[in-house]
């Protein structure tokens, strides 16, 4: 939403798509899933739905567009094992 080198960091911190990230954390309770883009990439299409960012680079927009499957087919796969470990070795 801000370029830094235009901004102060204050500035770039306080922008929409911040507040919007920290309006919703923690992201996951389980802390092994902390990631907003790759272990909830639910959240993370919430944040830029809602704070319209624009992407940096060529292809950034991918993540919420052509890999939205391939990333929600991972943490589906991956959430099971870390759900179960979170549950068994951390929450004993």
């Amino acid at each position: 939403m801000h370029n830094i080198k235009d901004v102060s960091l204050a500035e770039a911190l306080d922008s929409p798509l911040f507040r919007a990230n920290r309006k919703r954390q923690p992201h996951n309770e389980n802390h092994l899933r902390p990631c907003m883009i790759i272990d909830n990439p639910h959240i993370f299409r919430e944040v830029i739905e809602e704070s319209k960012p624009y992407f940096t680079h060529k292809g950034a927009e991918e993540l919420v567009t052509k890999l939205k499957s391939e990333i929600d087919e991972y943490v589906s796969r991956y959430g099971i094992h870390a759900d179960k470990i979170w549950r068994e070795e951390y929450l004993k």
